[in-house]
């Protein structure tokens, strides 16, 4: 399982970060991970407080029809897709924890527990 989930974080990870140029593409790809993670894991939800804090410093425009809010939709839908593909929910939120939880690897305290 350790290593399925390496893998999920890889290809997430890389899947957006390939095209990440910027800080704020950084931050826009974390974002669409917690967002696809919490439509597979029902256990675990994103840290509003910490996700609003790198949407307002990076500008991010989450209102409905901006580019930013629809290219996150895509990416984040791309990402269920394969979580969903890769493991299902236990994956998913083992990936969330280890990647985006207390001590995440990609982001601490993204997401937290329900």
């Amino acid at each position: 399982m350790r290593r399925i989930v390496i893998g999920v974080a890889v290809v997430l990870t890389t899947a957006g970060l390939a095209n990440a140029e910027t800080e704020r593409d950084r931050v826009m790809t974390k974002i669409a991970d917690v967002i696809a993670i919490q439509q597979v894991c029902t256990k675990l939800k994103p840290n509003m407080s910490i996700v609003g804090i790198g949407v307002a410093a990076f500008k991010i425009n989450m209102d409905e029809g901006s580019a930013d809010f629809l290219w996150l939709q895509k990416e984040a839908r791309d990402k269920i897709a394969m979580l969903r593909q890769k493991g299902g929910e236990d994956l998913a939120c083992l990936t969330g924890r280890t990647l985006y939880g207390p001590n995440g690897l990609n982001g601490p305290n993204l997401m937290q527990e329900k």
